[in-house]
C-alpha cells in the first residue's frame, strides 16, 4: 500500500488510477481545502487572470463573454482553467518565478486578477512590478492536518506502507511534522518518498530514498510507483 499525501480530490484520483494497475493506495491529505465565495468586480475588471495551482482553477467561475488571458503554473492548471470555459489559456513552466519570468517576455494586459489560497510562497506583485499591476484575490484555504489517521498510523505499525507519494513541499514539510508527533520518523529511511520535482525533494532532506519523477507531471509520479511496485 502506498500513501498520497495530496488533496483530496487529488489522492482520490491517484487511487482510482493507480488502482488499474493493481496497486493499493491510501489517500492521506496533508491539507484541507475550503474555497471562498469570489467578488464578482474583481474578475469583471480584470484584464488578465493568473493562477498558480489546480485548486485555484477550481475556485475560477465558469468563463463569461469577456475574453481574457489565464496565465497558469503548469498544464494541470491550463486543463482546469480550459474545462471552465476559458479559450485563450496560457500553460507556463511548473514553478512561479519560472512562470513570472516567461510573463515578462508577453504583451500583458495592464491589470491582472491572481487568484490564490491564503499562503504562497512566490510574490507575484513584486515581481511584476513596472511590467503590469496584479490585484489579488483569495479564493481558497488551506488549513494544515494536525495528526495522523488512525488507520494511517496502524498501516505504518504493520509495516503495510510501501511508500508515500508528496508532489509539493508543504505536504512533505507537514507530513514530516506528523510523523514525528507519531514517532513514526523511523519510516523515513524504510521507504521511498515518491515526488515531482528537485525543488520538492529540497524539502525531503530528512528522507534516505527519494524517487523523482522523469516528468514534472503526477501521470509521472504515479508511473514511478507502479513500476516500483511490480519490483
Amino acid at each position: 500500500m502506498f500513501l498520497s499525501l495530496r488533496d483530496k480530490e487529488f489522492a482520490e484520483e491517484d487511487r482510482r488510477i493507480l488502482a488499474r494497475y493493481g496497486v493499493s493506495l491510501l489517500p492521506c491529505p496533508m491539507q484541507e481545502v475550503r474555497y471562498r465565495p469570489l467578488t464578482a468586480h474583481g474578475l469583471r475588471d480584470a484584464g488578465g487572470i493568473l493562477l498558480t495551482s489546480p485548486k485555484a482553477a477550481l475556485a475560477l467561475p465558469l468563463a463569461d463573454e469577456s475574453a481574457r488571458p489565464v496565465f497558469c503554473v503548469g498544464r494541470r492548471t491550463a486543463a482546469l482553467a480550459r474545462a471552465k470555459g476559458y479559450q485563450e489559456v496560457w500553460a507556463g513552466p511548473d514553478n512561479a518565478a519560472a512562470l513570472a519570468e516567461a510573463m515578462k517576455q508577453k504583451s500583458l494586459p495592464g491589470r491582472i486578477l491572481w487568484l490564490r489560497g491564503n499562503s504562497v510562497s512566490f510574490d507575484f506583485v513584486s515581481a511584476l512590478a513596472g511590467t503590469c499591476h496584479i490585484d489579488t484575490q483569495i479564493g481558497y484555504d488551506l488549513e494544515a492536518r494536525v495528526d495522523l489517521p488512525e488507520a494511517v498510523q496502524a498501516a505504518f505499525a504493520a509495516g503495510h506502507i510501501k511508500g508515500v507519494m508528496g508532489l509539493s513541499q508543504g505536504q512533505i514539510e507537514i507530513f514530516d511534522s506528523l510523523i514525528e508527533a507519531a514517532h513514526l520518523t523511523k519510516w523515513r529511511t524504510d521507504i521511498p518518498l515518491f515526488v515531482i520535482s528537485h525543488r520538492v525533494a529540497e524539502a525531503a532532506g530528512s528522507w534516505t530514498n527519494i524517487v523523482i519523477s522523469r516528468r514534472k507531471r503526477p501521470v509521472s509520479v504515479r508511473a514511478a510507483i507502479a513500476c516500483y511496485d511490480r519490483q
